[in-house]
């Protein structure tokens, strides 16, 4: 599923804007979290690609408004993002379960490149 592509909403920054329809996934070699439009006639350029090693941290459910955006919900994952990678962003899923497990995959997607990141640093040493 984290290949293939999980369906999510990024909430809208403003009350009276609708959410944006999203595919969050993985890239192939599962280096890269990526999160496009569900709308095929939006151009591909429009993607946004973060390497895993640039998440700093990942919330479940509602943030502080000075931590994330206004609009996180309790089905919110709010996934905060290393200094000048941009800001961080907000997924919206159908419920709780579906919010809980992509929230966990990735936390674990996350943290085993960042040991893999690590390991080849220091054998470079």
């Amino acid at each position: 599923d984290m290949v293939q592509g999980k369906a999510a909403k990024i909430p809208p920054a403003w009350p009276d804007v609708c959410a944006q329809a999203v595919i969050v996934s993985l890239d192939k070699r599962m280096k890269k979290l990526c999160v496009r439009s569900s709308d095929l006639s939006v151009d591909v350029s429009m993607q946004l690609a973060v390497p895993l090693t640039s998440i700093a941290s990942i919330a479940f459910g509602c943030c502080h408004p000075g931590e994330g955006r206004l609009m996180s919900t309790e089905l919110s994952v709010t996934i905060f993002l290393d200094e000048g990678y941009g800001p961080s962003i907000v997924l919206e899923f159908r419920d709780l379960e579906e919010r809980d497990t992509f929230a966990i995959c990735l936390s674990m997607f996350v943290d085993g490149r960042k040991v893999e990141v690590d390991c080849r640093e220091k054998r470079s040493l």
